[in-house]
């Protein structure tokens, strides 16, 4: 039986594109988002808004989120 194939790294580069979605969504302004932490999340700080957001690597993670939660 073979391996699952590792998930792709999860870049800086993926987190701004969702951010940038996010934002634009949400009617936030991502211009001068600091991104606080790159690991399984990404954190950034919106200062202006005086807004956090954690952005997950992938949809997938959802079926984790009742585990985590508990």
């Amino acid at each position: 039986m073979a391996a699952a194939p590792p998930d792709p790294p999860f870049t800086s580069a993926d987190a701004s594109a969702t951010l940038a979605e996010a934002c634009s969504l949400a009617g936030l302004s991502g211009d001068e988002a600091q991104l606080i932490r790159l690991g399984e999340n990404a954190i950034y700080r919106l200062e202006r808004q005086r807004v956090v957001v954690r952005i997950a690597r992938g949809i997938d993670i959802l079926k984790d989120a009742p585990k985590k939660s508990q």
